[in-house]
């Protein structure tokens, strides 16, 4: 079904109840969702029904009217795409909702089973599967949006390129790992409170507990040397539960991605962008590499934990080889050497190079 079929679905058009059970069986609701979702991402207004009653001070009291499914014996609250679809039941009073508060409402209050829009034009229902994934999504976007608005005016190192390129690479990272929705919103949204003015009550109001708290546990004290800020960091990896490990990695990955891209085109010159150089920034990954270490043994995160390994190699690591014994070496950047005798499939750590090795 494409979005104008289903467009024509949400006005109400009678003869697509087929195109609707179609369209809800198993995993075929998401396109719909799409659409949904791109109504929401507009903040358009469905018009919800009303009882409007009078309230003991004078006042009036509004109550959202529910569509009742008989056969299950389930209540829905109900919204509307337009006045013409309301106008189709019976007469009732009407106030203008956003969709995202209407989800909310539908999915906290127990007396509903979902959300049906436009019943009388054979319309749809959502169920509270689809609900939750619709409201976890539109705070995705607004979690995008956020980051988005307090990066503005950074770039990233030595470059002119928008800072906000980096936490979106790292919620797609999140992502390829099958990551939920609240890690990658702590994705997009993990340096907010270490290079903006964002703070830890702000997150956690608009996104979450959960969210907020894996911003923090991966924020640096700005206030603590470099060598400090990162030996924390690389304890609080260690000690980390396998969501925080998941985010550091994604991260990291990005930025590695970003460092061996630019290091095969500039070289040595890339180095004069940080504050501390090759040798401690090689320190660093090796050192969150072993961090990262048991991420291998997740099949959904060990193609970005060995991804990491290969472009910390591509960097930091150059090869030796000595033909006439047999020997391979890696020797990393900040000293340290690893020898692969043939026949062995093991590297051996603390070897030094033989004199006929060669680059």
């Amino acid at each position: 079904m494409n979005e104008m079929q289903l467009n024509e679905l949400l006005k109400g058009n009678d003869k697509v109840e087929e195109k609707i059970v179609e369209t809800l069986a198993e995993d075929n609701y998401l396109p719909l969702l799409a659409i949904l979702q791109k109504q929401i991402g507009k903040k358009k207004c469905f018009l919800a029904p009303v009882d409007e009653k009078d309230s003991d001070d004078g006042g009036k009291i509004l109550k959202l009217r529910s569509w009742k499914l008989p056969e299950e014996n389930k209540m829905y609250l109900v919204a509307f795409t337009s006045v013409d679809e309301l106008k189709k039941g019976p007469e009732t009073d009407s106030v203008p909702y956003d969709i995202r508060l209407l989800l909310d409402i539908a999915y906290e209050a127990d007396e509903y089973s979902g959300l049906v829009i436009n019943p009388w034009g054979k319309g749809v229902i959502l169920e509270m599967e689809q609900i939750n994934l619709l409201r976890k999504n539109s705070l995705l976007h607004d979690a995008i949006r956020f980051a988005t608005e307090k990066h503005e005016g950074q770039c990233r190192k030595g470059t002119m390129i928008p800072y906000i390129v980096h936490p979106m690479e790292t919620m797609q990272i999140l992502h390829s790992m099958d990551a939920g929705v609240e890690l990658m919103m702590a994705g997009v949204l993990h340096d907010t409170l270490e290079d903006t003015e964002t703070t830890y009550d702000e997150l956690e109001l608009l996104f979450g507990a959960k969210v907020a708290d894996w911003v923090q546990a991966h924020t640096e004290d700005k206030q603590k040397t470099w060598e400090e800020r990162k030996e924390k960091e690389i304890q609080d990896t260690i000690d980390g539960d396998i969501n925080l490990k998941a985010l550091v990695l994604a991260d990291k990955l990005a930025n590695l991605r970003a460092i061996a891209r630019d290091y095969a085109r500039i070289g040595d010159e890339l180095w004069t962008r940080f504050s501390k150089g090759k040798e401690n920034q090689a320190w660093y990954y090796s050192a969150i590499q072993d961090a990262l270490w048991d991420t291998q043994l997740y099949p959904e995160i060990q193609a970005a934990y060995w991804e990491f390994v290969g472009l910390y190699k591509d960097v930091f690591v150059t090869y030796y080889l000595d033909e006439a014994k047999g020997m391979l070496y890696q020797k990393d950047t900040n000293g340290a050497i690893f020898a692969l005798k043939k026949g062995n499939a093991q590297w051996k750590e603390g070897a030094k190079l033989s004199k006929g090795a060669v680059e």
